[in-house]
């Protein structure tokens, strides 16, 4: 992939991102900051107008990571484009790795994919690269896991306490659960703030 290309790239991942009502400001202007980084640094390390494509390939792989691993309507608005434009890049699909496994690879993919589904299976990218039965088998993932993460709330909540060695995984559900504004669906308030104190005494 030659500069201008990959400047493409991050110019479509700029524009995506300052469009989108998703980001805190703060966020929006770490990006960006990162992507006017990444742009100077490779004009710094082109010496006489060469272009050292192991260079440019070494940001590129940096600069994607946050693509690859994002499950939101702002990565499937990137990727659309970069395929609309005939840019070839390859793309780690967090969904196919949930299909493989039966699961997200991690918490924060899972909260996610809860929170952004509805809308990036209205967006529609998502049938272009998925058949009817896997699309299917996404949303049982992701129901499975939030039911898996509410009866381990509720056994916490049940018994006050926090199972040996289950901290974590407590930790990840109760973020889970407020990223995805599953408290309000799933406890009565003062069924919240019990959970809470048993976070809090734990710690």
């Amino acid at each position: 992939m030659n500069k201008e290309t990959f400047y493409r790239i991050i110019a479509i991942g700029d524009e995506i991102i300052i469009d989108s009502e998703n980001y805190h400001s703060q966020t929006i202007e770490s990006m960006i900051n990162y992507s006017q980084y990444v742009i100077s640094r490779i004009n710094e390390l082109s010496k006489n107008g060469k272009q050292n494509l192991t260079i440019i390939n070494s940001f590129k792989r940096n600069y994607l990571i946050f693509w690859n691993e994002s499950v939101s309507i702002e990565a499937e608005m990137f990727w659309l484009k970069l395929n609309n434009e005939k840019i070839e890049v390859e793309r780690r699909e967090p969904f196919k790795y949930a299909l493989l496994k039966n699961r997200f690879q991690n918490v924060h993919q899972g909260m996610e994919a809860n929170k952004n589904w509805n809308k990036i299976k209205e967006f529609g990218y998502i049938n272009t690269r998925f058949s009817k039965n896997e699309i299917i088998k996404l949303q049982e993932i992701i129901e499975k896991d939030e039911k898996e993460r509410l009866d381990f709330l509720k056994k916490c909540y049940e018994r006050k306490k926090i199972p040996n060695r289950k901290y974590l995984r407590f930790g990840d559900s109760v973020a889970y659960f407020d990223k995805c504004n599953l408290f309000e669906k799933h406890f009565k308030s003062d069924e919240v703030v019990e959970l809470m104190k048993i976070w809090q005494d734990f710690k």
